[in-house]
């Protein structure tokens, strides 16, 4: 029975939404768990990030090169649902430091293949329905933002009113619930792409169809220039695509950073109130999705470059503002704004940058945007680790100041698309 596009639609912002709440539920809590029940040193916490970031990146690019080729999609989703759930159970039942180092950030790595997969399906959905998949993963990732205003909070309270063991068990049934929505409801996107519309083939994206049969009658000659420009469309020596991943690194890097710092620094530090840094988080992500929705409006008429830019700049004035402000709850709260803005932009419309520029593999250019993340969380694990040691966690925002500053030089680089 066919399915109506209403309801793929929304299946697909309902996935979106899980795997946002998957990450979320544990992310936020990670250095505080590690501090406290794992009694992990700050050294020790930078280097859990690292190596977590490290193994990630390895993973998820591997894997996500074959789903670009026949590895499905579907499959690399369940893959992923299964592996949070072990993840979980390590957290639950061997809650030791080189067990967490080792079993933990292996299946959380393999777990961390399913949001740029979903990504990648929502890009090929948007083209093969709609001629264009800005506003359609646009639209996926607002509600990826929206599992983070509401999650953080439940995980800290959680945490600290039930024990992280009762935060776990809801990661983990997450987790399986995503797995298998994955598994047996998303559509095969890659299929939709070959057999209803091809954007090499339309480029202007007015949403005509092509059907097999018209493919079958294309020439050889044809083909054949259309696999040599799929060759030629590589990763490794693209200077633009270099540029901006070095960009993007560093701007995650410094939300890496302020992830790992923030909610230490506040509750240890500043000692205010425990449930803070949650709320802090929910705000950013609440007020991230009409950044989102208004980025995306505003792209077609600005383009993506100077949006980017833009966001650079306002993660600039939102870590000069973490330490500026007068250390009061609603003041944290209400800087977010600023955070919201840098993480709105950068999240929404750093991903579609990346597929402009590879448009061939949307696979590959999803995952290599979100590896900008995990690249950022290895140099951010190290510098973190360097900064508790030296003295406060407030140095660690100063830190941030320069490196989103060089970010927004080195995008100015980058090419428009």
């Amino acid at each position: 029975m066919a399915v109506s596009n209403k309801l793929v639609f929304w299946f697909f912002m309902l996935l979106t939404y899980l795997s946002g709440t998957a990450a979320a539920s544990f992310v936020p809590v990670m250095s505080i768990f590690l501090t406290d029940i794992v009694k992990a040193t700050p050294t020790q916490v930078g280097t859990y990030f690292t190596v977590a970031a490290i193994v990630g990146i390895v993973v998820t690019q591997v894997l996500a090169k074959f789903s670009d080729k026949r590895l499905s999609r579907k499959f690399l989703i369940c893959l992923a649902g299964a592996s949070g759930f072990l993840a979980a159970l390590v957290f639950i039942f061997i809650p030791f430091y080189y067990c967490i180092v080792t079993l933990g950030v292996l299946f959380l790595s393999i777990s961390s293949v399913g949001t740029p997969q979903i990504f990648a399906s929502g890009r090929e959905y948007g083209i093969s329905k709609y001629g264009n998949s800005l506003m359609f993963t646009t639209y996926m990732r607002s509600f990826f933002s929206l599992a983070w205003v509401l999650t953080p909070p439940v995980a800290y309270l959680l945490a600290n009113n039930y024990g992280f063991k009762i935060l776990f068990i809801f990661t983990a049934v997450i987790f399986v619930v995503f797995g298998v929505l994955g598994r047996y409801c998303m559509p095969d996107t890659k299929e939709m792409l070959n057999t209803q519309f091809n954007p090499d083939d339309n480029p202007e994206g007015n949403g005509e169809v092509e059907t097999k049969d018209n493919k079958d009658d294309k020439s050889a000659s044809q083909v054949a220039t259309k696999n040599e420009d799929a060759k030629s469309e590589r990763i490794l020596g693209n200077k633009d695509v270099m540029l901006l991943f070095l960009a993007i690194t560093l701007l995650w890097t410094c939300n890496n950073v302020y992830l790992i710092s923030m909610p230490i620094y506040i509750t240890k530090e500043l000692a205010i109130n425990s449930n803070l840094p949650g709320f802090m988080m929910a705000a950013a992500a609440f007020l991230e999705i009409p950044v989102m929705l208004l980025a995306g409006l505003a792209c077609k008429k600005f383009g993506i470059k100077p949006l980017i830019i833009l966001c650079a700049i306002c993660g600039v004035i939102f870590y000069l503002g973490i330490l500026s402000v007068p250390q009061h709850e609603l003041f944290f709260i209400g800087v977010q704004l600023f955070n919201a803005l840098f993480i709105g932009i950068l999240a929404g419309l750093g991903m579609i940058y990346f597929q402009e520029l590879l448009p061939k593999i949307p696979g590959q250019a999803t995952t290599l945007f979100n590896n900008t993340v995990n690249t950022g969380a290895i140099i951010s694990g190290g510098l973190v680790a360097i900064v508790a040691q030296q003295g406060s966690y407030s140095n660690a925002f100063i830190m941030c100041i320069g490196l989103t500053a060089v970010a927004s030089l080195i995008l100015f680089a980058v090419r428009k698309v």
